[in-house]
């Protein structure tokens, strides 16, 4: 908010409006305090996916003026109300996260994760990075058919069915497995999504869809009396009425990008006979040729 008093005829006005991170930061960080009181058992993790699963997705890019994307605007606009009552919760410990940094470049060399990758490796922990157990679901390199894995933990009391329902990117056919899950409060389960190009596929362009979980309780009882319904969208019955259950809605944006053909940008040779080897990935089924390009020999 700018003085009143300054002069128009040097640029001034009476009032300005900014979006961007430096007031989306404080607005997340007091989100996030207040799910910390209402949860004291959540983690930061748990939090952030509270909040991304019961965002809105209603939103416009700023500057084209079309729907946003997850490229855009991530899982959403937070809706604090909805965040304390998320249905199902992706959670992560620091060792998921020191396993993502083992798959990925990390550009501080004084940086070793503790435990090593090593050790987190002999116990099990991907390295990939589409397998960190994020609320939001990315395979940039789709060769083909690929697969991502997550786990769920339910935030409802009682036991509560979750159905999964999918929006499909463009050229992609996604399966959930399972596709439904029964849980009780604290109970975790993991499932995989399954992307598959098909022959609407376009190489090298990235696409969008989202997966939702739908979730009922299972032990409402269907009593009369209109007891208050559900947290999302159930509404207690009139008196006389059995009350609907409560149902919830978790979110996560999908991103892909399909290619036929992957290899590394660039390649660094330590050895000193200057050979090495590198891994390639072929989205095809077909023969591949290669042909080397670059210095001669002198």
């Amino acid at each position: 908010i700018a003085f009143d008093d300054i002069d128009p005829d040097v640029g001034g006005q009476d009032f300005d409006f900014k979006t961007g991170t430096s007031m989306s930061s404080p607005h997340i960080a007091g989100v996030g305090a207040l799910l910390k009181q209402a949860h004291p058992d959540w983690g930061q993790a748990e939090a952030k996916s509270a909040m991304m699963t019961t965002s809105r997705q209603d939103l416009l890019n700023r500057l084209m003026g079309d729907p946003a994307t997850p490229f855009d605007m991530g899982s959403g606009f937070v809706q604090p109300t909805s965040a304390f009552e998320p249905g199902l919760l992706y959670g992560a410990s620091k060792n998921d996260y020191n396993a993502f940094t083992c798959g990925i470049t990390v550009t501080d060399p004084s940086y070793v994760p503790e435990p090593s990758c090593e050790e987190l490796a002999n116990q099990g922990y991907s390295f990939q990075e589409y397998d960190l157990n994020y609320p939001s679901i990315g395979l940039t390199n789709l060769l083909g058919i690929g697969k991502v894995t997550r786990t769920v933990t339910s935030a409802v009391e009682g036991k509560t069915r979750f159905t999964a329902f999918v929006e499909a990117p463009e050229g992609v056919v996604v399966t959930v497995i399972p596709s439904t899950l029964l849980l009780d409060c604290g109970e975790s389960a993991s499932f995989e999504i399954v992307m598959e190009a098909n022959s609407n596929a376009t190489e090298s362009e990235q696409v969008f869809g989202a997966l939702t979980w739908i979730g009922t309780k299972q032990d409402y009882g269907g009593k009369k009396g209109g007891k208050k319904g559900g947290k999302k969208s159930g509404k207690g019955g009139k008196k006389g009425e059995e009350a609907d259950p409560e149902v919830y809605s978790v979110y996560s944006p999908i991103a892909t990008k399909y290619e036929t053909f992957v290899a590394p940008d660039e390649l660094f040779l330590l050895s000193p006979n200057g050979t090495g080897s590198f891994e390639i990935g072929i989205g095809y089924s077909g023969t591949y040729f290669a042909k080397v390009h670059g210095p001669q020999p002198a």
